[in-house]
């Protein structure tokens, strides 16, 4: 936008820390080899995996220190120190999603950049009323604040047993048994549900759908109609969940609404590493579920024509 515009102001609520991107393009005599050799393209997707996993819980002194060695070291790319000093994170690294960005903080330097700290009072009809009385006309408003991370199945009504609605059973905040299934909606699935965010998430998802298929077929190969998570599973299983979360420090600090539904539970996060999660998930459970055979009911239904 700062490339195209005649000026650009930019509203900040929270400085963020944003690291350097690494982002060195391949060259084509590397791209050539990637297609000769697919055990290069297994590697660095390993690499990217270690990677990954030692950023998962934020807890790694040494990672954090260089982490927020190289987000300064971007930062102060800032020419002018009251910009700097204003683009400078308050909240501890982890907290709020990181950045990576190489553009970020270079646009700062430019002459048709502004950034705003003043808090917004209003959009007018012409542009933007800060509250310390500051308007500033603008042509357009890109509307960027992010979006819900902690607010799943928002779009769609799901109705469990006995009419229970998803938004009542997550009056409390979103949870479920592995983030995959949620007791009282039978045979409801889902991928990247609550408290699985961390690390790799495609390895998640992976690992989700792995499991979600060996139910499929569980239920296939048994005559099974519904299986059902049962409530005190589900409800052990959340209860460890919190109490894991409040192990890791930077998830305990006001910064982490990110994070929290309204009733202060964590229902984003995954609070080991990605390796506990794969161990668990990959473990027989098929008696942590109800299941239900319709033909059961017809066998259990009274014969009309019996005295």
């Amino acid at each position: 936008m700062a490339k195209v515009a005649g000026r650009l102001h930019i509203f900040q609520r929270t400085a963020n820390w944003v690291m350097p991107k690494e982002d060195t393009p391949y060259s084509a005599d590397e791209l050539e080899e990637m297609r000769r050799d697919g055990s290069i393209a297994t590697r660095l997707r390993g690499e990217a995996l270690v990677g990954a996993e030692l950023m998962s819980t934020w807890d790694d002194p040494e990672l954090l220190g260089t982490l927020r060695t190289d987000a300064l070291a971007n930062l102060d790319i800032v020419k002018d120190p009251e910009t700097r000093k204003k683009l400078y994170p308050q909240l501890p690294l982890g907290s709020q999603r990181p950045l990576f960005s190489n553009d970020f903080y270079p646009t700062f330097n430019r002459d048709n950049v502004e950034l705003v700290t003043e808090a917004i009072e209003k959009i007018t009809p012409t542009g933007v009323k800060t509250v310390d009385g500051t308007e500033r006309n603008v042509d357009v408003i890109i509307y960027a604040t992010g979006y819900a991370a902690n607010r799943y199945l928002s779009v769609i009504d799901v109705t469990g047993r006995d009419g229970l609605h998803i938004a009542d059973a997550w009056s409390d905040g979103p949870q479920a048994y592995f983030g995959v299934t949620t007791s009282g909606f039978p045979n409801l699935f889902m991928l990247y549900g609550p408290n699985t965010n961390n690390g790799c998430i495609l390895s998640f998802i992976e690992w989700q759908v792995e499991y979600i298929v060996k139910k499929i077929r569980y239920m296939r190969d048994e005559n099974i109609d519904w299986i059902d998570v049962r409530k005190d599973i589900h409800d052990r299983y959340n209860e460890a969940m919190q109490s894991d979360i409040q192990n890791v420090e930077v998830w305990r600090t006001v910064g982490s609404r990110y994070y929290r539904a309204a009733s202060g539970r964590n229902v984003t996060q995954w609070p080991h590493k990605m390796a506990v999660y794969e161990e668990r998930i990959r473990l027989e459970d098929n008696d942590a579920y109800e299941a239900h055979r319709v033909m059961e009911d017809i066998l259990d239904a009274p014969d009309p024509h019996r005295n």
